[in-house]
């Protein structure tokens, strides 16, 4: 999920757990945050990629 927490301030949150397929892989952080939305899906995307997952799903806050 990724939400503006603040103004100009964004945070993508997701569930910090590893790729079970790769036993040695250590658990996922829990959150990225920064300035530009864009700059932070892409961090989240390629560290994902870079652990062996094919793809991010990205959901909508719940926040209303």
């Amino acid at each position: 999920m990724l939400q503006e927490v603040e103004p100009g301030l964004f945070q993508a949150s997701y569930p910090g757990e590893a790729n079970q397929e790769h036993a040695n892989i250590e658990a996922l952080p829990d959150s990225h945050i920064g300035t530009d939305p864009a700059g932070v899906k892409s961090w989240v995307e390629e560290m994902a990629s870079g652990l062996g997952y094919d793809r991010v799903e990205w959901v909508q806050s719940e926040k209303t």
